[in-house]
């Protein structure tokens, strides 16, 4: 999978059916760009699913060694936005269960919380059924993927938020929507060094500059933000004018 693809899905509808006499689950609802695939396990061909290096091993497990996998269980969706709560290298194979890829480097903690960045992409996928041999053992499974991109309200990728002035000692603040973390971990950027003139401030979706030395300097103030599972890096270009 691309890391960086500048843009980053809405929630399909999806229908009951029946797969047995015993269990229901919900059959995906097909988006234009979903694939099916005949997921041969490891001893019958090893099918990598897209461009991941995720396939299903001996033990009727999806693994991968660049790849962390979800399992969201029967209610997922192929446009799911990204859930990291519980992230795997190996997870066992369920028809019936909606699963997500994600290569791990892509994978950072921001504002307390595992994420991927905006223009990233990764995987949705559903698992039909088993594929069985004549003697009925498994060698894998029919699944459906998608390729997506978050969908969030997140700035873009390195977009400038906005250009600020900010006279000694005052403060400027810019506040964020409600559900938008700012993380502790910021950069400061000025073409004089003299980054100790400004003062950056945080609490959860507030950033406040303020000036706190003479100085007719111009900063580049990098910020990361997170809504979700889903990050992005910003930048403010602040005027210190004494």
């Amino acid at each position: 999978m691309k890391k960086y693809l500048l843009s980053i899905f809405g929630i399909a509808c999806l229908g009951l059916a029946s797969c047995s006499d015993d269990k229901e689950y919900y059959e995906p609802a097909m988006p234009d760009n979903s694939i099916a695939l005949n997921m041969m396990n490891q001893s019958n061909g090893k099918t990598m699913l897209g461009e991941s290096d995720v396939y299903i091993n001996d033990a009727n497990n999806f693994t991968s060694t660049q790849c962390g996998i979800s399992d969201l269980g029967s209610r997922g969706s192929l446009s799911a936005n990204p859930n990291l709560t519980q992230v795997a290298r190996e997870i066992a194979v369920t028809p019936g269960n909606y699963y997500q890829i994600f290569v791990t480097g892509n994978i950072r903690e921001v504002a307390g919380q595992r994420a991927i960045p905006v223009d990233c992409t990764y995987y949705n996928f559903f698992t039909e059924s088993w594929i069985t041999d004549k003697d009925g053992n498994h060698t894998g499974a029919k699944v459906i993927y998608t390729e997506c991109k978050p969908d969030t309200d997140l700035p873009a990728w390195n977009e400038l938020v906005a250009s600020m002035e900010v006279q000694l000692y005052k403060a400027v603040e810019h506040i964020f929507e409600k559900d938008v973390k700012i993380d502790d971990n910021y950069q400061i950027y000025s073409d004089n060094w003299d980054t100790d003139a400004l003062d950056v401030r945080i609490e959860n979706n507030k950033v406040t500059f303020i000036s706190k030395e003479y100085s007719y300097g111009d900063y580049d103030v990098q910020l990361y933000l997170r809504s979700g599972s889903v990050y992005s890096r910003v930048y403010f270009h602040i005027f210190c004018r004494s």
